[in-house]
């Protein structure tokens, strides 16, 4: 791997971030100010701002839990939505590996996506009244709480959890050919459509590291919505 960056210096992008391949193979394309532990939004539009102007010939794409350390186990593509969505409608696959994928800068027209599974798919909370009491406000200001995900057997840890946002949530995340999949298709990320919750069996879990106890919170369609983009 760093022989494919000393190749191409100055002209990869590795995602997660990781700066000792890049200062290793001489070269600091990660410099900007992005991501993998950041949770403002901001801060990922700004990055991607950057990305825009000067999209990086190839993207070194780390599988999470194979070729990633996960230090905080959150999937990358739910961590950062919007950087991932951009990479996913602009690059194609280059190089398959079970542990990583190389993804080539590609402006060519990939095949609409026929299949309507919503195995990807947007999530977002409208209220967090269920996760949050009053006492609650003070006290994640000394510990804030980790949340977890748990939908069509799928359990995932979120972000930081907010209402102002939309997690994108894929259950492939940690295998290399289901995350292919995704990058050969023609994604509008425009023109999703919402999922009918009325039967849907949506569980998160809250770890409060204020009081050390687990919270498991039911939700229905009237607590998130879920944007099927497959």
């Amino acid at each position: 791997m760093t022989n494919f960056i000393s190749h191409h210096n100055d002209n990869v992008f590795v995602f997660p971030y990781d700066s000792y391949l890049l200062n290793i193979s001489g070269t600091t394309y990660n410099s900007f100010p992005l991501q993998y532990y950041g949770s403002s939004v901001d801060m990922e539009i700004n990055g991607l701002k950057i990305m825009q102007k000067n999209p990086p010939g190839y993207i070194i794409l780390g599988i999470d839990g194979i070729s990633v350390l996960d230090l905080d186990q959150t999937p990358n593509l739910t961590r950062n939505p919007i950087i991932y969505k951009w990479i996913l409608n602009n690059y194609s696959v280059d190089i398959f590996s079970d542990d990583y994928l190389i993804l080539k800068f590609n402006n060519k027209i990939k095949p609409i996506v026929q299949s309507k599974n919503c195995s990807l798919y947007g999530l977002t909370f409208k209220s967090s009244g269920k996760f949050y009491n009053l006492t609650d406000t003070f006290t994640q200001l000394i510990k804030r709480d980790i949340f977890y995900l748990d939908y069509n057997n799928n359990i995932i840890r979120l972000p930081e959890l907010k209402t102002d946002m939309e997690y994108l949530i894929f259950a492939g995340y940690k295998n290399s050919l289901e995350i292919s999949k995704l990058f050969s298709q023609e994604i509008d990320f425009s023109s999703g459509y919402a999922k009918n919750l009325d039967n849907q069996n949506i569980t998160v879990t809250k770890y409060s590291l204020f009081d050390l106890k687990k919270y498991n919170i039911k939700l229905s369609g009237r607590d998130v919505g879920i944007t099927c983009y497959n």
